[in-house]
């Protein structure tokens, strides 16, 4: 199985090199591809390169170059059941939906200040297999500031008000895309978080390895077996009303990690479109802050600390004035100074909040001094 996937990586290379040449009608010599590093758990992503095609006039042509690939061949299907649900599974996973958004003209949909990257060219290398030529964005580099954190949250609200249910211009998505509100996130839900997450949380095995045993020890987050045990039986119910509330089409994976802030440029650039269904108003606006900890670009807190008004203003997506934090301590969290210090959920939430942004954003420029 490894040496066969190696030979058609192979395979897919050369092709991907000869379509690159073509499309800058330059020798397949002259092309130079690049690997880039991806998350290997994507069961769309079969591979990602820089393609550079050097023209004879001394200029080059530089392209962003996706392969998509069917899911019977991603690598982790091993992690599937075999039988009704890896049947669901691969019959039903939208392995395509990247190229389905852009030939939809999902680009015409976006308020100003939002963009997509310009998909130069698509091609078929064989039936399990979809290349496609973006433009290659030139990020800024440097974390995210809270200006453009609240930037990015007002343009996807918008964004979700245009493609609410029943907006015309949903009429043009592709037919994936026709299913019931919420449809996309329960089925998610039921299958990564429900079984997959559900094994995990009952595995007494897994939760005495001595990595994680330290792990939890370390952040001091030793109750969160239990805290997970205690909202696993909610999750159901939390669907239930996410259903009830009004539904627009959203993003699906807002996370900043898919929204791109160029070099020099005032657009966000839009890419990896997610669910394929309506999905709660303000879904977005969750991914936009768990994103990056979902990546492990920004870790979790390693001190009990809770800054409340300013994870409140993040989550508004605004800067407000904030104070040092303090240390949370047996004395301050009990009423005997004895007393084991656990903070309450709230205040959890809270301090994960802030510590999730700050390592992102760093100091807002226009935050009050």
């Amino acid at each position: 199985m490894v040496k066969a996937l190696y030979l058609l990586g192979v395979t897919m290379t050369i092709d991907i090199a000869q379509v690159t040449s073509r499309l800058a009608a330059t020798p397949a010599g002259a092309v130079t591809l690049t690997p880039i590093a991806y998350e290997w758990g994507s069961p769309a992503t079969a591979g990602l390169w820089r393609a550079v095609a050097a023209r004879p006039d001394g200029s080059d042509a530089t392209y962003f170059v996706k392969l998509l690939r069917h899911p019977r061949l991603w690598p982790g299907l091993v992690q599937v059941p075999e039988g009704e649900l890896r049947d669901f599974f691969l019959n039903s996973f939208p392995w395509r939906f990247e190229l389905d958004m852009a030939v939809s003209g999902i680009a015409d949909v976006l308020p100003p200040g939002m963009r997509t990257p310009t998909l130069h060219h698509h091609e078929e290398l064989d039936d399990d297999h979809v290349g496609l030529w973006w433009e290659f964005v030139h990020e800024r580099p440097g974390r995210w500031s809270l200006d453009e954190l609240a930037r990015a949250a007002r343009l996807l609200g918008r964004l979700a008000a245009r493609r609410r249910a029943g907006a015309e211009v949903n009429e043009r998505l592709p037919d994936i895309c026709r299913l019931p509100a919420g449809a996309a996130l329960r089925y998610l839900v039921e299958g990564r978080v429900l079984h997959g997450a559900g094994a995990d949380l009952a595995d007494d095995e897994l939760w005495a390895q001595p990595v994680l045993v330290e792990a939890l020890r370390a952040t001091g987050d030793l109750h969160l077996r239990d805290d997970l045990r205690a909202h696993f039986s909610l999750v159901l119910d939390v669907l239930t009303e996410l259903d009830r509330l009004p539904q627009t089409y959203a993003h699906g994976d807002a996370s900043i990690q898919n929204i791109l802030v160029c070099e020099g440029k005032e657009d966000f650039v839009v890419i990896d479109w997610g669910f394929a269904s309506p999905l709660a108003v303000g879904f977005d606006l969750g991914q936009l802050l768990v994103g990056p900890m979902h990546a492990g670009s920004c870790l979790p807190p390693t001190s009990r600390s809770s800054t409340p008004s300013s994870s409140r203003a993040t989550f508004r997506g605004s800067p407000t004035r904030t104070t040092p934090s303090t240390p949370m301590t047996s004395a301050s969290a009990t009423s005997g100074p004895s007393s084991p210090a656990r903070p309450s959920p709230r205040s959890r939430r809270s301090s994960c909040a802030t510590a999730l942004l700050s390592p992102c954003t760093g100091p807002s420029s226009s935050a009050s001094p």
